[in-house]
């Protein structure tokens, strides 16, 4: 569990980063999005990690499991701002992406 929490705690600071660096103006809404996806996911992150640590899962295999839980990925905050589809596609996939690269970076 301290491996897991030690995790968030990276991917929240990335991911903050990744908010400040590409959505400067919205960068408040970016967090807010990106932890509800992260709350929504937890459970599968958590599980995922300690498949990855154990040898369970392949890095290809956790990118791929990422992929796959884009869905809830959904953006309100930055629908409620009025962002287009294009910008709110660009930052999920960011989003995604920080997720991606904290996870196969952490146990690196």
């Amino acid at each position: 569990m301290a491996l897991f929490a030690e995790f968030l705690a990276a991917l929240k600071a990335n991911i903050f980063q990744y908010a400040k660096e590409n959505w400067q103006e919205h960068a408040a809404s970016v967090m807010d999005d990106a932890e509800a996806f992260i709350e929504k996911a937890k459970a599968d992150l958590e599980r995922w990690l300690l498949l990855l640590e154990g040898g369970g899962l392949t890095k290809g295999d956790v990118a791929w499991l990422i992929e796959g839980k884009k869905e809830l990925a959904e953006m309100n905050a930055l629908k409620q701002i009025g962002l287009t589809k294009v910008k709110i596609d660009r930052c999920r996939r960011g989003i995604l992406d920080v997720v991606k690269k904290t996870l196969l970076d952490f146990l690196a």
